[in-house]
């Protein structure tokens, strides 16, 4: 597959950022999509080996299984938002706009937050909001 190069100045300016102008127009949608989640795997490693050699960390899997599998959980996650975006980033933008909606949904459910009525509100925007976008967003 042929990498897309664009001009550095481009009329969308989510093309226009310093790091978009440098590396993204080099690689291809694939290489790009690759190198991202390299690097969070990367950077996971190197913080794994600062924790258990520098600061001499101790990791107990029964004590720490619930990280364990946030840890997963969001590597999960990470790799299904890319997925999600290339194979159709259109139709997946107004789920993946919901996860405001569902950290409110979970942080009452589950860590017993009250929200406030300016909260509620916002909530209810941002739902309308991603209405909007999922029936509306399409050409």
């Amino acid at each position: 597959m042929d990498a897309v190069v664009l001009s550095p100045i481009s009329d969308n300016p989510a093309e226009r950022t310093l790091m978009d102008s440098i590396f993204v127009h080099r690689l291809s949608e694939d290489s790009a999509n690759v190198a991202y989640e390299y690097t969070f795997l990367v950077v996971g490693i190197i913080t794994l080996l600062y924790l258990i050699f520098v600061k001499k960390t101790k990791f107990f899997p029964s004590y720490d299984g619930a990280k364990l599998l946030g840890a997963m959980s969001e590597t999960a996650g990470q790799a299904a938002y890319i997925i999600a975006l290339a194979a159709n980033a259109v139709a997946s933008a107004p789920l993946i706009s919901s996860y405001c909606i569902f950290s409110a949904l979970w942080a009452h459910i589950f860590l017993k937050e009250r929200l406030s009525k300016k909260q509620y509100f916002a909530v209810a925007l941002a739902v309308i909001g991603i209405i909007i976008m999922g029936f509306f967003g399409g050409d």
